[in-house]
């Protein structure tokens, strides 16, 4: 992209982020939302059976399944990675000081320093049994199950990003909005310079691609993009632009059967084309992803409301889905709304 882009003001209604945050503060702190924040804050995760781990650069696995890999980068890799935190940062405040006196107030020199006190997440482990995915290997290259023990969903679902919610949740309901913006920021800079676009084995599954993007852009509406420096904006917006490239050339779509995966990825597409109007693609997305949701619902949903593959785990998440594609579309400016009730082309 060759100008700035931007997130909304109040891409979600002020009412219905207060609503939920209030939701959130009132939960008894068993619930969960509070010890998944403060967990996450220290970069220790606890996913598919994991058990409290921290994924950092020097992790020893305890092993899965009988199989134990030991493929940790090491700190020699960890320092690269810090470079290249620190570059993105310099480079997306240099451009945005490019665009004028306006941008040049916020350079980015506070990322910085918080980089200088960060330990990078590996985002391409599987921390139970220790193996790693290549980095650099193409998006299709990343092998489902390339080893005995490797669990694929386990990088997968850190990449989701669920957790950075929960701490944008309980940075406001505690009134620690910096240090959650703080974290929230720093963990995405770490992912997008750990995972350039396309290549790594969290662009494997656009279901993931699209999840991972509704949360990104959650996090950020909860805090309010007021709590965030100019350059990280810039990059959460590009790479979130980038998110919705990958996202509508690869949907999950079988004209025989869309099933919860092409609806996450209608969905996740819907957030990105609300939360980056000005993007050329931002009315098409939108239109797409508004028809879609209305036909998903009565194809998935039988008469008696239940999901049609009779699994109450995936009747959650696809409610989950319909729900916060929902919300996003009653918040969605009137004029897009018009628009996206127009006829739009059949996918492909």
């Amino acid at each position: 992209m060759e100008r700035a882009l931007t997130f909304p003001n109040q891409f979600l209604s002020r009412t219905a982020a207060s609503n939920i945050i209030a939701a959130a503060a009132d939960s008894p702190p068993v619930a969960g939302f509070r010890a998944v924040a403060e967990s996450s804050l220290n970069h220790s995760f606890d996913l598919l059976g994991s058990g409290p781990t921290v994924p950092d650069y020097s992790l020893e696995a305890a092993g899965a399944f009988g199989s134990r890999y030991s493929q940790a980068p090491g700190p020699e890799k960890e320092a690269v990675q810090l470079e290249r935190m620190r570059t993105l940062v310099r480079t997306s405040g240099a451009f945005l000081q490019s665009l004028g006196p306006a941008n040049r107030d916020d350079p980015g020199d506070r990322l910085v320093e918080n980089i200088d006190g960060y330990r990078p997440i590996d985002w391409h482990v599987d921390f139970k049994s220790g193996y790693r995915w290549d980095p650099g290997a193409w998006w299709l290259d990343a092998a489902v199950a390339p080893v005995h023990g490797a669990d694929i969903k386990v990088p997968w679902e850190l990449s989701r990003s669920h957790h950075l919610v929960a701490i944008a949740l309980a940075g406001v309901a505690d009134a620690r909005k910096d240090e959650a913006a703080d974290a929230v920021s720093l963990q995405i800079i770490d992912w997008i310079a750990a995972n350039p676009v396309r290549f790594g084995v969290n662009w494997r599954s656009p279901m993931d691609v699209s999840i991972r993007a509704a949360n990104w852009i959650w996090a950020l509406s909860i805090l309010g993009t007021e709590a965030f420096p100019r350059p990280f904006l810039w990059l959460a917006a590009k790479s979130l632009y980038q998110h919705g490239q990958f996202i509508e050339a690869n949907l999950d779509f079988e004209h025989i059967s869309p099933d919860n995966h092409y609806l996450a990825d209608i969905v996740g597409l819907l957030h990105i084309g609300a939360a980056l109007p000005d993007v050329p693609e931002a009315s098409a997305w939108t239109a797409l992803c508004f028809q879609e949701l209305e036909r998903q619902m009565a194809h998935t949903v039988l008469p008696d409301g239940l999901s049609y593959e009779g699994s109450t785990g995936y009747h959650r998440l696809v409610t989950e889905m319909f729900s916060l594609g929902a919300l996003v579309s009653v918040n969605l400016p009137d004029t897009v709304r018009a628009s996206a009730l127009s006829p739009v082309r059949a996918r492909r």
